[in-house]
């Protein structure tokens, strides 16, 4: 009998926070050495595999394919071994579901002794960060005021169980668009490594830019950290107000003013090759334009706009949202994105651009 993914994801973390609710000593010392709360991270669905848990595992999941499939989705290396001696940190989508996990062996785990890397991700498309439905402690001194992204779960974690808002990257190249749903604040804080050979640094400025072309250029702030540090291992009582004096805005450092004289070229080129009509069309109103396609389809309201019932898909949850603030679109269950051209696109595929298309748009009301 075949297991689907989900299925098994969501079985093997029951296994996995089991096993963590009976950590052993020598996991609970490498927790309290990065000053990650047991409490917690239990709290928040953290899991553990150790060395004798693995088979145990397998015979709890009474399918035939589940080897095959632990494979496919990253449990189980090339080399056909398990992950083992690791905490595992859950990420979860908006509907508390288990999505993928984000896993660090432990120092003494006999794979990393034998030099395998202590960094894992699941081999799934990550669609949600490391921190999404985690708990809040109730602190939150940020609250309302700033995002901190960070880098990896230990630097989220260390900052979610002191009461600030923050999210955590399984590195720069799982950045997704649809993340900007999660920093609703009026600042946004990149804190990643300070690096000596400034790959955090590049990589900071990397995700700066991609959030400055998504509109929030006005919002974005660098936290300088000591070189060699990241948030785990130099947090203590004086964050708060280290923060304070140690943020760079983004548009006052030399990546912000080389974005915004590329930004002000880009713009320029963009208005002498993009038709008039095309403009009008791209400025249309997207919850005009969705519902001069769909009628009186049922719409909600929420922080940034609307969201809706998506009609490319079977879709019980309204995970359409028509975003106002950027005037597109992006669906979580199915991932279909775009402007308002893009719509009409997906919503008529086949229809000519120049004859159809680009006509319907131009005649929704603004």
């Amino acid at each position: 009998m075949a297991i689907s993914q989900q299925k098994m994801l969501t079985r093997t973390h029951h296994f996995l926070m089991e096993e963590f609710d009976r950590l052993p000593d020598y996991a609970r010392e490498y927790l309290a050495g990065r000053g990650l709360s047991y409490e917690y991270l239990r709290r928040a669905g953290a899991g553990f595999l150790s060395p004798g848990g693995a088979a145990t595992l397998q015979s709890r999941i009474k399918y035939g394919n589940v080897r095959d499939m632990m494979k496919k989705i990253g449990f189980i290396t090339p080399s056909e071994r398990f992950l083992i001696d690791a905490i595992y940190f859950p990420l979860y989508d908006h509907e508390g579901r288990v999505n993928s996990f984000s896993i660090r062996l432990l120092p003494n785990s006999q794979f990393v002794q034998e030099g395998g890397s202590p960094h894992w991700t699941m081999k799934i498309p990550i669609s949600f960060p490391i921190g999404c439905n985690y708990p809040k402690s109730g602190l939150d001194p940020y609250r309302g005021r700033a995002t901190f992204v960070c880098e990896g779960a230990p630097d989220t974690i260390t900052l979610l169980q002191n009461g600030y808002n923050a999210i955590g990257l399984v590195g720069i190249s799982n950045w997704r668009d649809q993340y900007i749903d999660f920093l609703h604040t009026a600042g946004v804080v990149i804190a990643f490594d300070r690096d000596e050979n400034l790959s955090g640094q590049k990589a900071a400025a990397k995700l700066a830019r991609r959030l400055a072309n998504a509109g929030l250029q006005n919002s974005i702030y660098f936290l300088e950290l000591p070189i060699g540090q990241d948030i785990n291992s130099f947090y203590d009582e004086n964050f708060f107000a280290y923060s304070k004096t140690h943020m760079r805005r983004f548009l006052d450092t030399k990546t912000g003013t080389v974005w915004q004289k590329a930004r002000e070229k880009q713009g320029q080129k963009s208005n002498n090759q993009m038709s008039e009509k095309v403009r009008l069309a791209k400025e249309k109103k997207i919850l005009n334009v969705f519902q001069a396609l769909y009628g009186n389809a049922t719409v909600y309201e929420f922080e940034r706009g609307y969201k809706t019932y998506c009609p490319f898909h079977q879709d019980g949850r309204a995970s359409l949202h028509l975003y106002t603030d950027t005037n597109s679109f992006f669906c979580f269950g199915c991932q279909a994105a775009g402007d308002t051209i893009d719509l009409v696109r997906k919503s008529r595929p086949g229809e000519d651009f120049n004859r159809e298309v680009l006509p319907f748009l131009l005649e929704v009301v603004q």
